[in-house]
């Protein structure tokens, strides 16, 4: 994703990283993988406040705090390794909850008039 972070903008990056989508597709792609990696860091920013305070969410920030050049996706995961099991995917193994549409509930009754009392 630092080729997002160089990039002019968002449309030069996916067609240099997905030249095979129309752009439409390739920015969806691209925003999807933006925010997941942003949350990442997030996540760990709050995980380890000593280590990463004063860190801008991006990868580049993160690795020149680390020392590390190349995987830093791969680095913070070896770190937030006691974490794995509570972080969503695709960094952890927990899914990412599914957002429910507003007014539209599970365990919502349907509208109607109440049944008719049973007298007895």
């Amino acid at each position: 994703m630092r080729v997002v972070e160089h990039a002019p903008s968002q449309e030069e990056a996916s067609e240099q990283l997905r030249p095979e989508l129309v752009l439409p597709g390739a920015l969806r792609w691209l925003r999807r993988r933006v925010l997941g990696v942003r949350q990442f860091l997030w996540l760990m920013k709050g995980l380890f406040p000593a280590l990463f305070a004063g860190c801008e969410l991006s990868l580049s920030a993160f690795g020149e705090r680390l020392g590390v050049e190349g995987a830093v996706l791969v680095v913070l995961r070896e770190i937030a390794e006691p974490f794995l099991g509570d972080l969503p995917t695709p960094v952890g193994f927990c899914p990412r909850r599914r957002r429910r549409r507003a007014g539209r509930g599970a365990d919502q009754q349907s509208v109607g008039p109440d049944p008719p009392v049973s007298k007895g």
